[in-house]
């Protein structure tokens, strides 16, 4: 009967779930920070991008990400979930690791559909997870992290409650993922604090195909450290966080990129401050 009663309610659920018509949304995997030299967190946040704007709420949601996971250095990777803007029962679940995988598993389904969370239309969205990426190393190793969405059978599923049903947005056509540039940073850790903001020239330089650039925080501060080609168009965000003082050192990886002078600029309360690089393949 146990058995009997399972089956019909996962038929149940089954039928009141259909896939989206003309929704689409924003994916983001951003604000990558190294907290330390074996540890890492990372903002998932999504946004509704619907021409019409018409207001959809949040229901369940599985999120899988591939990475390099040489970035262990030998030792045991953990995952964990450090906060969210969701409520605690709409807050996926399980966090693992698995190979080259990131895995959160889907959320209870509430019967409350009156208390979803709603799916914002303005940038960066709702902040689904913030995660934290540690391993039993005492440092990662000097490798890029390289997120992005799992190909694999095990991929990221999202479902909204819009008119009075649960809708499966994964399955919209005009769905955009945007997973930013988040090749490494470390934090170096001195036992003298910068007495004023700085911005070192990346080095190597030339490179191929990667580079580090340091800064100097002597305070608290909001920083973004972003990367832009030559045109002025932004095509990697290093930096989107508020850092403790001391020095910092990022690494940027040119793999994706075409050959040329790229500028990074860093702004961090009144300070600001632009160079160049070149990528020369």
């Amino acid at each position: 009967m146990k058995t009997i009663t399972k089956i019909l309610a996962v038929v149940l659920f089954i039928s009141n779930v259909c896939f989206s018509n003309g929704l689409s949304y924003k994916l983001s995997v951003s604000n990558l920070n190294y907290t330390s030299e074996n540890s890492l967190q990372f903002d998932i946040y999504l946004m509704n991008t619907s021409d019409d704007k018409n207001e959809f709420r949040y229901s369940i949601g599985q999120y899988f990400l591939e990475f390099n996971d040489k970035i262990a250095n030998g030792g045991n990777l953990s995952y964990s979930i450090v906060e969210s803007a969701l409520p605690e029962m709409m807050r996926p679940r399980n966090p693992s690791v698995s190979g080259n995988q990131l895995r959160l598993a889907m959320n209870t389904i509430s019967s409350n559909k009156d208390n979803l969370p709603v799916i914002p239309n303005k940038e960066p969205g709702i902040l689904v997870v913030r995660m934290k990426l540690e391993t039993s190393a005492k440092i990662f190793a000097d490798e890029p992290l390289n997120l992005k969405l799992s190909s694999s059978i095990f991929k990221t599923k999202i479902f909204a409650y819009i008119d009075n049903k649960t809708v499966e947005i994964t399955n919209s056509e005009n769905n955009i993922t945007d997973i930013l540039e988040t090749n490494g940073g470390a934090i170096q850790n001195n036992t003298e604090l910068p007495d004023k903001y700085s911005l070192s020239q990346n080095y190597p330089n030339p490179f191929n195909p990667e580079t580090k650039i340091a800064f100097d925080i002597p305070q608290l501060s909001n920083v973004k450290l972003i990367i832009y080609d030559i045109t002025g168009r932004a095509v990697a965000t290093l930096v989107n966080q508020e850092l403790q003082p001391g020095r910092y050192e990022y690494k940027f990886g040119g793999d994706k990129f075409a050959s040329g002078v790229y500028i990074y600029k860093i702004s961090a309360g009144d300070f600001s401050e632009v160079k160049k690089m070149f990528l020369i393949k």
